[in-house]
């Protein structure tokens, strides 16, 4: 079936509620962000007047400061509007509730930066040329987060602007220490925004990796490429899910010799035999190929299946083991979970475990599409030609030469493009559809 989740739009705010709602935006109830922002401004005032600032100026940059610190709440929420909704620590903002809309918030931004830079115009014409480009490192911080692996260094530099600007305010320069201070305000602020971010960990990139049809290409091409992802997504701290237990068989040895403890080593043995008893219960042989697709497409036996279909889960050691409707825990590693090779059901198993990105790799093609972003990497050139509009990722170039590092690298910067925001085709299509494993026989 397909999800088409509707929602009731909320119902209009009073002046008081939106205010309510307006202060949560901009974070008033929790003032520890100004003062971050606030406290190199005033060290960079105290230094540049030896120690006794002109008053005006101070009252000046304290004003301004709380103003811009609530701007660039409302920009970050703008930016974040579609992600924050499903990162515990966030979703409760009113933007992802709903409370207030993305044109309100950019509405919020533009009053509080006018604001600023009214007071601004108080002082001289270099503090006023510095506070551009303060703006401008204020408005585009929230969108780093989508470009590059530094989004702190911008951060960095937007609370340490603050620092030029006093110096000019005071003094009419920017002297040598002035540039200092800004340098290790930067790394001030880029060390304690890094740890802050260690508070959504739990929410980190969870990949879940599923075989679609196969081709004889798929073990050569689509999967390698998944595993190196998924390698570069462990080293990162995050976690790869692999399922599609029958599709182990033949190739056992591969994932429990990476198992970290003897406990997880034999949780992996003890699913993989249960699976083997229930192909026997059901009176289906365990070491033939089941799909017909796959049989189509060149795939013989289950074993040439399962040794292509395994490394996807590339060289990441399998830290847990998870029944079916088990949720992943927040560790870096290969989680392998239990569930069928029937792509709906194994596909909404690994979104049910805490998968936020399904990298799918297909050498015949299909328009399915789960409550994550789907990504189809198609194993073959041929296919992704063929059918543009199913197809996010071409792994076929592997068997023309293209480097293998140079496309996994491509790979991995579009799942990281899609974990910010970015619409997969199934998300495009609108193609969301869940299946239970349900009693009787599943392969």
């Amino acid at each position: 079936m397909t999800l088409a989740a509707k929602t009731s739009p909320p119902s209009p705010l009073d002046w008081q509620e939106r205010l309510r709602a307006y202060a949560l935006l901009v974070r008033f109830h929790r003032p520890i962000g100004s003062l971050l922002l606030l406290w190199p401004a005033l060290w960079a005032l105290w230094l540049a007047g030896n120690g006794q600032p002109p008053w005006p100026v101070v009252l000046i940059f304290i004003a301004g400061v709380f103003l811009m610190r609530s701007a660039g709440c409302a920009i970050n929420d703008f930016a974040d509007r579609n992600l924050d909704g499903q990162v515990r620590r966030t979703r409760e903002r009113p933007l992802a509730t709903g409370l207030v809309s993305p044109r309100e918030a950019l509405g919020v931004f533009v009053a509080l930066s006018l604001a600023a830079f009214l007071l601004v115009l108080l002082l001289d014409w270099r503090t006023v040329a510095l506070s551009v480009v303060a703006l401008g490192l204020a408005a585009l911080y929230p969108f780093m987060k989508r470009f590059t692996h530094w989004p702190q260094v911008f951060l960095g530099a937007a609370f340490g602007w603050a620092v030029p600007m006093a110096y000019t305010a005071v003094t009419g320069q920017i002297p040598m220490e002035a540039w200092l201070l800004f340098l290790a305000t930067l790394i001030w602020a880029l060390i304690y925004d890094t740890q802050y971010s260690m508070v959504d960990r739990d929410d980190d990139l969870r990949l879940g990796l599923k075989c679609g049809g196969s081709d004889g290409f798929s073990g050569i091409t689509a999967n390698p490429l998944v595993g190196r992802v998924t390698d570069r997504c462990v080293s990162a701290g995050g976690t790869a899910i692999l399922t599609e237990i029958p599709e182990a068989f033949g190739a056992e040895r591969v994932l429990l010799e990476r198992a970290v403890t003897r406990d997880v080593h034999d949780r992996l043995a003890r699913i993989l035999a249960d699976f083997r008893q229930y192909f026997i219960d059901h009176g289906e042989p365990v070491h033939e190929n089941p799909s017909p697709g796959n049989i189509e497409g060149g795939i013989t036996t289950l074993e040439e299946k399962s040794l292509g279909a395994v490394q996807k889960g590339g060289r990441a050691p399998v830290t847990q083991v998870l029944r079916y409707a088990e949720g992943v825990r927040g560790e870096a590693g290969l989680a392998v979970l239990e569930a069928p090779g029937n792509d709906a059901v194994s596909s909404t198993a690994l979104v049910a475990a805490g998968a936020t990105v399904l990298l799918f790799t297909t050498g015949r093609g299909t328009p399915l599409g789960f409550p994550v972003p789907t990504l189809k990497i198609a194993s073959n050139s041929d296919l992704a030609r063929r059918k543009p509009a199913w197809i996010d990722f071409d792994a076929g170039p592997v068997v023309e030469g293209a480097d293998p590092e140079q496309l996994a690298t491509a790979l991995f910067d579009l799942v990281l493009a899609t974990a910010s925001g970015r619409r997969a085709r199934n998300e495009i299509n609108d193609e969301r559809e869940i299946a239970i494993w349900k009693q009787g026989v599943t392969l």
